[in-house]
């Protein structure tokens, strides 16, 4: 079976470059004090949707060096295992077994939208942190909520752009996995919330990658397709945290523009 290389790699390109690094980089949102910023749900909440993802889209602009040798770390990475993607997928056909199937079976649901949808899960911590006056748990399931529709966004476009071929279908939504970025960007969030607790971290990220290994099991993506939904997922839920926790340091602003096609201006406050 013929591997198929993006047909868009400028696409391809340019998302790698807005959603690779921002984590890493050195950017207003991400340094000095660790003032967490409020955030409740009301409108202004619903706003930063719009703006944290013109802020996401716009990061490259404030890259340094270092940022730019680590995101093509990222993307030296993907091609790579696109080079190999289909060795990697013979020797799971050869290998998958009754054991890893049952762990398939158990860790596969997480990622799809019914079970990572921000009413189901997501929500339930919210109610958790209402009833309970935990202020942390709700911030970390409204950040967590962004992070899933930001994602999400980034990865329909890529899936309907890149159109990509499944492992033996005709469906052609397969880079990136959908499970991963979904699950990567839940996870990425709420550790970022409770790094302070130094367990959150190691079982949010293990079952965020049994989850995205389940796909490479269950012959539905290529292992390029889930390394760089991880890293989409991962640094679009690490950068919504940490631009809600310096806030004050940023201000975006969306300015409609005149014309055809329809324009949208940023503005930034520093």
């Amino acid at each position: 079976m013929r591997i198929q290389i993006p047909r868009y790699p400028v696409l391809l390109f340019w998302f790698a470059l807005a959603l690779t690094i921002p984590v890493f980089g050195q950017d207003d949102a991400t340094q000095a004090d660790s003032k967490t910023s409020e955030v409740k749900l009301n409108g202004r909440y619903f706003l930063n949707y719009f703006k944290d993802t013109g802020y996401i889209l716009t990061q490259p602009i404030r890259w340094e060096g270092k940022d730019w040798l680590k995101f093509s770390a990222v993307m030296g990475g993907t091609f790579a295992l696109v080079a190999f993607d289909e060795d990697l997928n013979f020797w799971v056909r050869r290998n998958r077994n009754d054991p890893s199937n049952t762990i398939s079976d158990i860790f596969e649901p997480l990622g799809r939208d019914e079970i990572t949808m921000p009413w189901s899960p997501v929500v339930g911590f919210y109610l958790y942190g209402a009833i309970a006056k935990n202020d942390q748990a709700k911030r970390a399931a409204l950040l967590a909520m962004e992070s899933y529709i930001i994602t999400g966004f980034f990865t329909q476009t890529l899936k309907r752009t890149v159109k990509r071929k499944r492992p033996f279908s005709t469906n052609t939504k397969s880079f990136p996995s959908g499970h991963t970025t979904s699950v990567f960007a839940i996870a990425s969030t709420i550790s970022a919330e409770y790094k302070n607790k130094k367990w959150v971290t190691p079982v949010l990220y293990g079952v965020a990658t049994l989850t995205s290994l389940s796909r490479i099991n269950d012959l539905k993506h290529w292992g390029s397709d889930v390394f760089f939904g991880a890293m989409m997922g991962h640094f679009v839920g690490r950068t919504i945290s940490k631009i809600h926790t310096n806030d004050d340091n940023l201000s975006l602003m969306l300015v409609p523009g005149m014309g055809s096609p329809a324009q949208v201006g940023f503005t930034y406050k520093f």
